[in-house]
């Protein structure tokens, strides 16, 4: 469920509820945002309590640099220029699997797609999955 500010995300397997996540998000999508992820269950073992998250984007808004509360780095990642990761460092691997806001301030999926409102992107292709819906309006090399 997505509210504005707000990400509620519980993961289910076997029939049973293995993870409940409630993130509250301070800040735009490719400016600089504060994460607060929150556990109501599931919260991984590494962690001791609720995890604050400050990320610093560069100039096309692609979320770069990761750092917690006491200003230690969680994750540090590089983008190729259309969108594939070129290269991730992170301090631990459950800081790297809940870095969900990525290349241009947009959250790259479980399949390793980002949605733009319309349409997905593939970033290993640089291309987008569907045509544009607007069709060809302000023609073909827009």
């Amino acid at each position: 469920l997505y509210l504005p500010g707000l990400e509620l995300r519980t993961t289910v397997s076997g029939g049973k509820e293995t993870e409940s996540l409630e993130v509250i998000t301070v800040g735009e999508a490719g400016c600089a945002q504060v994460r607060v992820l929150h556990w109501t269950a599931g919260r991984p073992a590494e962690l001791t309590g609720d995890q604050t998250r400050y990320s610093y984007d560069n100039l096309t808004g692609s979320s770069g640099l990761e750092l917690d509360g006491d200003g230690n780095i969680i994750s540090m990642e590089e983008y190729y220029p259309y969108g594939g990761t070129a290269v991730l460092t992170a301090r631990s691997q459950t800081g790297a699997d809940y870095k969900t806001v990525r290349y241009s301030g947009k959250e790259r999926d479980a399949t390793g797609l980002y949605y733009y409102g319309y349409r997905y992107y593939q970033p290993w292709a640089g291309r987008w999955l569907g045509a544009d819906p607007a069709g060809t309006a302000d023609g073909l090399n827009l």
